[in-house]
């Protein structure tokens, strides 16, 4: 990724707080989606969210899958939220792309943790 990138600024920064990370093979792609699991690491990393999993999980994020300790940690904050189901469970769907929509909650929600200006 070249610094006349219009982002690099800003994934440098994150990169250096341990908040974002490369690919195999230490590359960045910026243009790639994220997901919603990505995500909810993201957004980890960037809070300071307790170590809270009392509240339980996701059914569609079993323990030890990816991305279970940051989304289940960050659910039992009330940073995320799943997708109602017709028989009143929620699904997290972590593969999902996440909406710029779900990242500003995400972010408006985590900020209450950490001050993200």
């Amino acid at each position: 990724m070249s610094e006349s990138y219009e982002f690099y600024e800003y994934i440098c920064k994150l990169r250096r707080y341990g908040v974002v990370e490369g690919y195999p093979g230490n590359v960045y792609k910026p243009e790639n989606y994220v997901t919603r699991g990505e995500m909810s690491k993201f957004i980890f990393l960037g809070s300071s969210s307790p170590a809270n999993t009392t509240c339980g999980g996701f059914p569609d994020v079993p323990y030890n899958t990816p991305f279970y300790t940051e989304i289940t940690r960050l659910k039992c904050s009330n940073i995320v939220s799943g997708y109602p189901q017709i028989e009143g469970s929620f699904l997290y769907k972590p593969n999902n792309n996440v909406s710029r929509g779900e990242m500003a909650k995400f972010i408006d929600r985590a900020r209450n943790f950490k001050n993200i200006n």
